[in-house]
């Protein structure tokens, strides 16, 4: 827990530290894996003729894996799919979602912020372990990583638009997107948020006064964060780790 002072009180914010020799720890996960996976009379047509019956089967018997790995299993149904998959289900305490139907017969899985944070102690090695010795076709779509200074004295947002302003985050010729949000100019205390990169391409980082924007006008806390995707790249299982 970091605490910072607020105008109502202390307020206790959950964190997760780096392991031993690492500098950042993941903050959302997105994976996708074949059906098969699971069972290949999955992929049996004659077996299984309605297409719903079969992928209520696979969310059943991946919730075994899924309390193995983080420690949660699905709650419950949306009412629609998600993410161009035709039905999609709750993790835990809205710790992320599980989707399916379509998409080439394949699972996807999304773990949030807080699905990272709450998971189960070394998720992140048993997920390894998963995709790398067990899943037929995975895919590694979505990790962001973060990387917290408390103090601020690494790592803040005035520094990183200086780095900007150095084409430090250039790649090639042609700078990237840059975006400022909050007051820049006559800092509030409320937090300022320093945006390189978009979020279409397979890079982009945020940079933000976290124990401002938790509401301490004081407290120096930065977080960095890139978002990496699978978009013109391939996101090693390695990242995990």
């Amino acid at each position: 827990m970091h605490r910072v002072s607020t105008t109502s009180g202390i307020k206790p914010v959950q964190i997760r530290l780096p392991a031993d020799n690492e500098i950042a720890v993941p903050d959302w996960v997105n994976f996708t894996f074949g059906i098969e996976t699971l069972s290949e009379h999955l992929l049996d047509e004659d077996e299984y003729l309605i297409e719903e019956h079969k992928w209520a089967r696979a969310v059943d018997m991946f919730n075994e894996n899924l309390e193995y790995i983080f420690g949660f299993t699905v709650t419950a149904k949306n009412n629609a799919g998600r993410n161009f998959y035709k039905e999609s289900y709750v993790l835990g305490e809205n710790m992320g979602l599980l989707c399916i139907g379509g998409q080439r017969n394949t699972i996807l899985i999304m773990i949030n912020g807080k699905g990272c944070a709450f998971g189960k102690s070394g998720w992140e090695k048993r997920l390894y372990t998963f995709l790398t010795n067990y899943a037929e076709r995975p895919k590694l779509t979505r990790i962001d990583l973060a990387h917290d200074d408390f103090e601020g004295k690494k790592i803040n947002v005035e520094w990183g638009d200086q780095q900007d302003n150095l084409g430090g985050f250039q790649l090639g010729n042609r700078p990237p997107n840059v975006e400022h949000k909050g007051n820049w100019k006559r800092p509030n205390g409320r937090g300022r948020t320093l945006n390189i990169g978009s979020r279409e391409s397979g890079k982009y980082l945020r940079l933000y006064e976290k124990g401002r924007a938790e509401g301490d006008p004081e407290d120096n806390w930065q977080r960095a964060e890139v978002e990496f995707k699978s978009v013109d790249r391939i996101l090693p299982f390695d990242m995990l780790l």
